[in-house]
């Protein structure tokens, strides 16, 4: 059913993740799997699911939200400075297209 030798493409790419996007799982994944591989989940996943869905790409900012709002709290969990760095950009664009849709008649 899931692969779990690969997390990232059964959470996010697998054929049943509009399952687990119901879920909210794929937050509480992306959290955990920066946790474990920063450098790795921020560069490589993130900027993967920007170029997918809409649900993806909302997906990827809760789990931003959660990530910068955990690390101020739990010290040691890695810092979101790189992720910040990475992700903002990204998340800028998607709050762009978000108004311009809701704005447009």
């Amino acid at each position: 059913m899931y692969d779990l030798t690969d997390p990232q493409n059964a959470l996010f790419f697998g054929s049943h993740s509009n399952d687990l996007i119901e879920s909210g799982l794929p937050v509480d994944g992306l959290v955990a799997m920066y946790c474990a591989d920063p450098a790795h989940i921020g560069s490589t996943v993130f900027n993967r699911l920007w170029l997918d869905s809409d649900v993806s790409r909302a997906t990827a900012v809760k789990a931003c939200t959660r990530i910068v709002a955990e690390v101020d709290c739990l010290p040691w969990l890695p810092k979101a400075g790189a992720l910040r760095q990475e992700v903002a950009g990204s998340i800028r664009q998607v709050f762009k297209v978000s108004l311009s849709a809701l704005r447009a008649p």
